[in-house]
């Protein structure tokens, strides 16, 4: 019966509900759930010391049942060299991987790459490309910040502050942090839209309750320079310590700040 289901997977004839097939095919969907996962407590120290060696070996363990989160989390680890050696080319391997298998955010680190020539030659319209591909697949959060900071900046395409302000709000909308930081960058700057100082503290403090270094500095210098807010320097100090503090794992997309 192996033998069978083996014959079936490798002609690439889907296996039947209730088969020998699609049971083998969805205990290998749960084992590679579970080592991701045991792969993700070791990456952030959840419930064990953290341990990013470890992590990649259950990555590891969990690609072999091609699981696409463990390759995306595997190339995060290797691009960065955390717990293992540093292999950008890897990393963009995995990535390439995953994404070809429907993996957006796979798809937004391909982006992020070509943006900055990191592991591959570096291609703006190639990276705004792969953020689309990321945000078609289902809606990206990510892809959706990272392709407004794009259209913001004339990245790979032409400037479009509306475009931009649509993107961010989208991505603000499904709980994209960075993306509220980024709005509140907006208003506190007038950039693509009326200068607006309680709007930016809002968009900033609802990024900052998320975690989000940038919404944390942001309300922070708000509330020292009393703008959009009664100055209060104990509330500007306590966010801005926030900051300072280190981020295990930090709010994924980049800010138009940095």
């Amino acid at each position: 019966m192996l033998a069978l289901a083996c014959l079936l997977a490798s002609c690439g004839a889907p296996p039947k509900p209730g088969s020998v097939a699609a049971g083998i095919e969805a205990a290998s969907q749960q084992a590679g759930l579970v080592e991701t996962q045991r792969g993700d407590d070791y990456r952030d120290g959840n419930g064990v010391p953290q341990n990013y060696g470890e992590a990649a070996r259950w990555y590891r363990l969990a690609i072999e049942h091609d699981s696409t989160a463990a390759m995306t989390n595997l190339a995060n680890l290797l691009l960065k060299g955390e717990g293992i050696a540093q292999d950008p080319a890897a990393a963009v391997a995995l990535y390439r991987r995953a994404a070809a298998a429907g993996n957006s955010y796979a798809m937004t680190s391909l982006g992020d790459l070509y943006r900055t020539g990191k592991g591959v030659a570096r291609n703006e319209a190639e990276a705004v490309r792969w953020y689309e591909s990321a945000i078609e697949r289902d809606h990206n959060s990510v892809a959706l910040n990272d392709l407004a900071l794009c259209y913001e900046q004339g990245t790979g395409v032409a400037v479009s502050m509306d475009r931009a302000l649509r993107l961010y709000n989208e991505a603000a909308a499904a709980g994209n942090s960075t993306a509220m930081a980024n709005l509140g960058n907006l208003y506190a700057t007038g950039r693509g839209v009326p200068q607006d100082d309680a709007v930016a503290v809002g968009w900033y403090r609802k990024a900052a309750e998320l975690g989000n270094p940038a919404g944390e500095r942001g309300l922070g210098y708000m509330y020292l320079e009393g703008r959009g807010v009664p100055k209060d320097i104990a509330q500007a100090r306590r966010w801005l310590e926030l900051v300072a503090q280190p981020q295990t794992i930090p709010p994924r997309g980049r800010t138009s700040s940095e």
